[in-house]
């Protein structure tokens, strides 16, 4: 790892590091990328130079984003990377440009709200797991294309992206 770029560059690489990994960047909030590697000894992979692979650079063809596609009709479940969330942690899940606040979860006081956007386009359509944070948005249409964001609050802040596209049937 270079200590003034932060880029981490395996050498040598071999199929066993082949797997995910997590770049967890902190600034006014804390972002996290997993970045999947596959190596082999047949296929090129993009990042890979004189049998090393530079994780940073693999890092900046991906967005900071998970892209999630559903046709119309179908429900999408936007899974943060928890399994359980603790009992001090508040989930506040936002939605568009304007980051409308669509639904809450707070395990402190055991509350969920769900909220109908401020067009009431999530009218009946919002389930948020208490367990792990999930919202799952059924019977979607193409006004619930977009870009949804939670933002995890306990000791720091951790933001997931989704960018939502839902086709026509």
């Amino acid at each position: 790892m270079d200590s003034q770029t932060g880029s981490l560059t395996i050498t040598n690489t071999r199929t066993e590091h082949d797997g995910d990994y997590t770049l967890q960047i902190i600034g006014s909030k804390v972002l996290l990328k997993t970045i999947t590697v596959s190596v082999s000894s047949r296929l090129p992979v993009p990042g890979i130079i004189r049998d090393s692979l530079n994780i940073t650079r693999l890092c900046h063809t991906c967005s900071d984003e998970v892209k999630v596609s559903v046709k119309e009709g179908d429900s999408v479940a936007l899974k943060p990377y928890l399994t359980e969330i603790k009992d001090q942690i508040i989930c506040l899940w936002m939605f568009g440009p304007n980051k409308s606040l669509i639904a809450k979860l707070n395990r402190k006081l055991c509350q969920i709200f769900l909220y109908n956007g401020p067009d009431g386009r999530f009218r009946d359509r919002l389930n948020l797991d208490h367990q792990t944070g999930s919202l799952t948005i059924t019977n979607t249409t193409t006004e619930h294309d977009g870009l949804y964001e939670v933002t995890i609050e306990e000791k720091k802040e951790i933001t997931y992206r989704f960018s939502v596209s839902v086709s026509g049937i």
